[in-house]
């Protein structure tokens, strides 16, 4: 891409929003940096770094309503081995009985 050594530029076609490409446009302007400039360094900091950039992260907000979704499924799970627990006692199964339909279980399950 560089062309002081006689390379010619590419053209590359990216769709994107028309709402991200218009506020984009508007900090690079105020910036007096041209769209396919802007690109141009975003794609040599790939190519010289190996990487991204920048940071890539969940937005605060939605980094926190995966982590209440989380706690949900945990707290599900923890409600149903106390009502799984309740069910056994009530209907009094024996530890060995128990053991036994886990062992079934278990050899099911390897078999599959």
């Amino acid at each position: 891409m560089d062309r002081r050594s006689g390379d010619k530029s590419v053209a590359i076609n990216v769709r994107v929003s028309p709402e991200v490409k218009r506020q984009a446009e508007e900090v690079l302007e105020l910036l007096g940096i041209p769209m396919s400039t802007a690109i141009d360094m975003y794609l040599r900091q790939i190519a010289l770094t190996g990487s991204i950039p920048f940071e890539l992260t969940l937005p605060v907000n939605l980094a926190h309503v995966r982590s209440r979704e989380v706690e949900q499924r945990a707290k599900q799970a923890e409600d149903q081995m106390h009502s799984d627990y309740r069910t056994m006692a009530r209907s009094k199964v024996h530890n060995s009985d128990l053991l036994s339909a886990m062992r079934d279980t278990n050899r099911h399950r390897n078999d599959e």
